[in-house]
């Protein structure tokens, strides 16, 4: 006898004679949709919730259950993201470091509100990308490349043939769509990376610099104080009193 078919005819009856049915799909599909648009006035509006009823019975312990529902959710959340723009590495990793974070909750309550912050994380995520404008195809792929590779040395050159451009023919339709040239955009992204490692994290100035792909310490000093007026010393130094004041 096959346990999941028999499993499956009794369950369906079960929920049959309770009238308890999964959330349609409509509405599951509705929730994704609204997150990767960053529409949070639609996302409040309706409302969202682990503990909503219709999401299924998947493990008889409530907390476990609540855990593979929240892994469902950001593994969708993550892929729906990256079919709208966001970058694939940087959204993959943002759904580990949830699903690691998640994994250390006890109960119910709490994972609720972990899955309440990873959902907002990733709609302001899109916000932010959403922001940035509307642009070809050929330039929403050199920034996805780009922001995939931000740890990398990364050049016009290895942008066009990746994509099997001609490099002037990109460099022009990037500096039209987005009115900044390719090396100016990575140095800006780069820098966001690196502002980001600065307030975040401990890692020492020289680790950043290597981690992002710069040829030396001096010249992602350069490259930093050239985008932001100071140095990155400096910058941490200054937020950190920003966050202690």
């Amino acid at each position: 006898m096959d346990s999941i078919r028999t499993n499956l005819l009794n369950t369906l009856m079960e929920q049959s004679d309770v009238d308890l049915k999964h959330m349609a799909m409509k509405e599951e599909f509705d929730f994704y949709h609204l997150v990767s648009t960053g529409d949070r006035e639609g996302l409040e509006k309706r409302g969202f919730s682990l503990m909503d009823e219709g999401l299924g019975k998947l493990s008889p312990d409530p907390a476990r259950n609540l855990l593979y529902h929240f892994i469902v959710s950001i593994s969708l959340i993550t892929r729906v993201c990256i079919e709208r723009g966001m970058a694939s590495e940087t959204a993959y990793t943002l759904s580990d470091l949830y699903i690691q974070q998640v994994d250390l909750l006890q109960t119910p309550g709490e994972i609720n509100l972990l899955h309440r912050k990873m959902v907002y994380d990733y709609l302001e995520r899109m916000q932010k990308l959403k922001r940035s404008g509307v642009f070809s195809r050929h330039v929403k792929r050199a920034m996805e490349y780009i922001n995939d590779h931000l740890h990398e040395a990364v050049s016009a050159n290895d942008i066009a043939d990746k994509l099997g451009m001609n490099k002037s023919y990109l460099c022009s339709l990037f500096k039209k769509e987005t009115g900044f040239t390719i090396g100016t955009y990575i140095e800006a992204r780069k820098n966001e990376m690196a502002m980001d490692y600065l307030v975040n994290t401990n890692i020492s100035l020289i680790d950043i610099a290597n981690s992002l792909g710069y040829s030396s310490y001096s010249y992602f000093v350069q490259i930093f104080k050239k985008h932001t007026g100071i140095t990155p010393s400096a910058y941490r130094k200054k937020m950190y009193n920003v966050a202690f004041a």
